[in-house]
């Protein structure tokens, strides 16, 4: 029978792997595009970058779809957060911004 002191250890295992990961791989989330996308994020600060931006970082050889794939992945797992901003003229702009431990995970609209 499995009682708590079982369950105990497993949990304990699991943290002890899940440190260990974090130890060897870091912050990687194991998809190249969505990493250097981060990276960049986090070099911009609050500023933050389009999708015109992200297009360019990535030298225009990524397909829509995979950035895409890439952002949606770094907002699932919290590492990024996509903002809307209203401009004076023309159509509002998104902005992703890099998610820190200060900055809020969730997608927010701001108008100035």
């Amino acid at each position: 029978m499995i009682r708590r002191p079982h369950l105990e250890a497993a949990l304990e295992v699991w943290r002890y792997c899940d440190e260990s990961a974090a130890c060897i791989y870091g912050d990687s989330l194991g998809d190249p595009v969505a990493d250097t996308i981060l990276r960049a994020l986090r070099q911009k600060g609050e500023a933050g970058m389009t999708r015109t931006e992200i297009t360019e970082l990535l030298q225009k050889n990524q397909k829509a779809a995979q950035i895409d794939r890439a952002l949606a992945l770094l907002e699932q797992f919290g590492r990024a957060r996509s903002m809307t901003v209203s401009a004076s003229k023309g159509r509002p702009t998104t902005r992703w911004i890099a998610v820190t431990a200060a900055s809020p995970a969730a997608s927010a609209s701001v108008v100035p």
